[in-house]
């Protein structure tokens, strides 16, 4: 593909693309993590709980993953226009814009579903809480890197 066709397919709308793609890729990578943790399953059906009201042990396997891919190619777009709107207000280049864009999103992950939705949902024994929170701080690092990576490097080579 030529610089101006790359150039052209990485606009906005290819931006976007590119974001919400990275974004289910990411989610991906995460699915490996999640297996080696604790409570790492356990991190997309308390957002399926949180969203349907229901239990931990009643929420369906199929809302769960539907709300975690969800989550992670919309958490893509986000990232994407994030790093766009900090590449236009500050005229860094594509590459630092997506780094200042990865730390801006992931405490914000981090914060959101750690201190929002897990206490709004209220349903997680006390006991498994520091644990569902450290392997979603895990999980989400996982999350942003990899989406940094597949994002940021065809961004800064067009």
């Amino acid at each position: 593909m030529s610089s101006v066709a790359l150039q052209t397919a990485l606009s906005l709308p290819g931006r976007a693309l590119l974001g919400g793609a990275a974004g289910l890729l990411a989610t991906l990578a995460v699915d490996v993590v999640l297996r080696w943790l604790p409570e790492g399953t356990t991190v997309p059906y308390v957002a399926a709980g949180a969203l349907s009201d229901a239990s931990l042990s009643s929420v369906s396997h199929r809302l769960a993953v539907v709300v975690h891919y969800g989550a992670g190619t919309g958490s893509g777009l986000l990232f994407a226009a994030l790093g766009l709107a900090v590449e236009g207000l500050s005229g860094l280049s594509p590459l630092l814009s997506f780094l200042v864009a990865a730390l801006v999103q992931l405490p914000l992950m981090i914060v959101f579903f750690s201190y929002i939705v897990v206490p709004t949902y209220g349903r997680v024994p006390s006991e498994r809480v520091g644990r569902l929170r450290r392997d979603w701080a895990l999980s989400a690092t996982v999350y942003i890197v990899t989406l940094t990576i597949l994002v940021a490097v065809p961004v800064s080579a067009a």
